[in-house]
Formats: structure tokens, C-alpha cells, sequence
């Protein structure tokens, strides 16, 4: 018998369907409407990082590492035929080594520009993607084991706020894995740089994530954003501070994580079902090379983190000031300065016009002044 219930049900499996296709067709225009040609050197034989809309032209810096999340729109490009398949040939396939091992190095050595693509990009067992992921979350290990903190470095917010109370953030890696400078002056350890190896090392990454809640990173939402170790950022007598904010797109990676890990890597399934990834799914099975170009292979020395000391300081007390040495104080923005001596004196102008003079003359002095008067009862 059909009922109601039956009806009704129907009725919103229809409504369902009819939201799911309009969604669908949303999605499919936009990859359709993307043409990554815009940002296709033909010179070169890289992609562009943008386009300048006012100039018309393509900004003078270009993706050229294969160990980089740029790598995700690159394959995109050629399964869109929008660029050429030689493109993938034209990334940088420079290495490094540890020991006995090798991997692909990038521009910041942060896990995310190793393992964010690997979410929905299938690596294959062997291939030149795959020992470099590993070869860096290996390097993260060992790195941080050294210097006695968890492990997950990567692009992150910091302990430091700017003046509307907000973190400030930047990219954080390993420094024989990154050819950025100054990668070893900092320590920031983000939560989502290491669950984006959940699927590869469950229980490594999970007894990570053990050890970040027993640092105090996780709250109401889940897991904090980062903690910093950075000496030079933390107050006296701590030895890290908690980066209390959540990220949505860091968040994001952890959930997409999880969900490959408990799926079978789900997302990768279906990303490489589309007929077009399945044309170019040879560039994915690259092996590591024979020869290579190696660099850093000189590797920085590893300390344990020094946190600064404040009870051995130097006090300094002056007892006489010579009063014939003048002190002054500037103080200024793009716009306004403000000059005034130890005794209060002096002038302030608003770009180029004078709000107060200063001039000396020998009837009066023409200048700002502060003048105190003793209140008595």
C-alpha cells in the first residue's frame, strides 16, 4: 500500500536529488570556467603563483618545485589539457639525503608542502612522490625527537598578535628539507602538520597528537592551532606557548585525514576515478631517479632548545647627567611627528605643515612647553 509516509519520503529523496544536481552542476562549471593557461609560461614552462588583473600580465615568480602543494594544480592543468603534460618535467627534481635515505626538497621543508596534495592525489608504493613524503616525515621525526618536541612543523600560525589581537602566521620546516633561509631560528609545531600522515603512520601520528594534549593543545573545537618554542617568543620561565586559535582550512586537513585513514583512502579513490586524472595517472608513478642533483648536504648541527635566562643581568645606574648634553625624542607616523627635548620642549607638524614652531629668539622662546603646578589643600 502506498502511503503517507512513503509519499512524503519521495518526495524529499526528489528535493535531495534535485540539490545535489544543481550543486553538481555549480562544481563542474567552475572547473570548466578555470583556465590555468592565464598563468602558463611558455618561456619557462611553469605556472605563474598569479595574475596581475591591473598590468594584464602574469606576477615574475613562478611554482617550480615538484615538492610543493602547487604540484596538485599543475596535474589539474594538464588533465584540463589547459598547459601541456612537459610542464611536469620542467618542476625541479633536486634532492637531498639523511643517511641512507633521499627525498625531494622544497622551498620552506614544511609538511605541508609534502603530504596536503596526498589527500586526494594517489601515491604509488615506490615512486618518487611517495619516498619523499616519507624521507620527510622520517627528517620530522628524527628532527624533533632531537630537539625534545613533537613533531609536525609546518605553515602555522605563531605566538605573536598584531594590533587587532590576531596571530600572526608563516611557513616553518625543516632546514635541510627547505631552501628558505633561517628555517633552524624558529620552532612551531602545528596539529594538522602531523595528522596529515594519519593514513601512512597511524600510531606514530596518533601518539603525537597524545603528546600535544598533554601540552594543553586541545580545547572546546579539538586541537589548537600550533605551540611555539621559540625562545625569543615566550615568556620568562615558559617553554612554549600554546597558539590558542583554530584554523578552518587546517581543521579541514585533519578531518579529510581521519576520513582517509578510517576509508581506505576514500577521497583519493574518487579524485582519481575522473576519466581525465586517469589519462595523466602515469606522471604519478615517476621512480626515484638514479641520478640526482643533491644539495644541503651538509647538514646543520642539532641543539636542544635554549630558552634565555633573566637572573644574570647587567644593571647599569647613573648617578650624575651632565645637563649640557641635550636629550631629544622623536616619535612619528607616515604622516605626523612629534620632536621634543628632555625638558618638554619642542615641535610637532602634520606632513609638511608646522602645527607648533620651534624657533629660538632672544626676546621669548617660541616653542611647545609643559608646565607643572603644585596643588595644595
Amino acid at each position: 500500500m502506498y502511503t503517507l509516509k512513503m509519499f512524503l519520503e519521495e518526495k524529499q529523496n526528489t528535493v535531495y536529488k534535485d540539490r545535489i544536481k544543481a550543486l553538481f552542476d555549480i562544481v563542474c562549471g567552475i572547473i570548466e570556467n578555470t583556465d590555468f593557461s592565464y598563468l602558463y609560461n611558455k618561456e619557462n614552462g611553469l605556472l605563474s603563483i598569479g595574475f596581475n588583473v591591473e598590468e594584464n600580465n602574469q606576477t615574475d615568480t613562478y611554482y617550480d618545485l615538484l615538492a610543493s602543494e602547487a604540484r596538485q594544480a599543475s596535474l589539474v592543468a594538464i588533465a584540463k589539457k589547459d598547459i601541456p603534460s612537459k610542464h611536469w618535467n620542467n618542476l625541479s627534481r633536486t634532492m637531498t639525503t639523511l643517511g641512507k635515505y633521499k627525498g625531494l626538497i622544497s622551498w620552506s621543508g614544511t609538511a605541508f608542502e609534502y603530504l596536503m596534495p596526498n589527500i586526494n592525489i594517489r601515491k604509488y608504493a615506490g615512486s618518487l612522490l611517495d619516498e619523499s613524503c616519507k624521507f620527510m616525515v622520517m627528517s620530522q621525526m628524527k628532527y624533533c625527537n632531537r630537539l625534545g618536541i613533537p613533531w609536525g612543523i609546518s605553515e602555522a600560525a605563531f605566538n605573536l598578535k598584531d594590533l587587532n589581537s590576531n596571530y600572526q602566521y608563516k611557513a616553518f620546516g625543516l632546514p635541510w628539507l627547505g631552501l628558505k633561509r633561517g628555517l633552524g631560528d624558529e620552532m612551531v609545531v602545528s596539529s594538522y602538520g602531523g595528522a596529515l600522515a594519519i593514513s601512512d603512520y597511524p600510531k606514530e601520528v596518533i601518539q603525537n597528537l597524545k603528546t600535544m594534549q598533554e601540552c594543553g593543545m586541545f580545547g572546546k573545537y579539538g586541537f589548537f592551532e600550533s605551540i611555539d618554542y621559540t625562545p625569543s617568543r615566550l615568556p620568562s620561565g615558559k617553554k612554549y606557548a600554546i597558539v590558542e586559535t583554530y584554523m578552518a582550512h587546517h581543521q579541514a586537513l585533519i578531518l579529510l585525514s581521519i576520513n582517509n585513514l578510517i576509508n581506505d583512502n576514500i577521497l583519493q579513490e574518487r579524485f582519481m576515478k575522473n576519466p581525465e586524472i586517469k589519462a595523466i595517472d602515469i606522471l604519478l608513478q615517476e621512480r626515484m631517479p638514479g641520478d640526482m642533483l643533491v644539495t644541503k648536504e651538509r647538514k646543520e648541527k642539532l641543539k636542544r632548545i635554549k630558552y634565555a635566562g633573566y637572573d644574570n643581568y647587567v644593571q647599569n645606574v647613573y648617578t650624575k647627567v651632565n645637563s649640557h648634553l641635550r636629550k631629544c625624542n622623536v616619535l612619528s607616523s607616515e604622516n605626523y611627528l612629534i620632536e621634543m627635548n628632555d625638558k618638554g620642549e619642542g615641535y610637532s607638524k602634520y606632513k609638511d605643515i608646522l602645527v607648533n614652531k620651534y624657533k629660538e629668539t632672544s626676546s621669548s622662546p617660541q616653542r611647545n612647553f609643559l608646565l607643572y603646578k603644585e596643588c595644595r589643600n
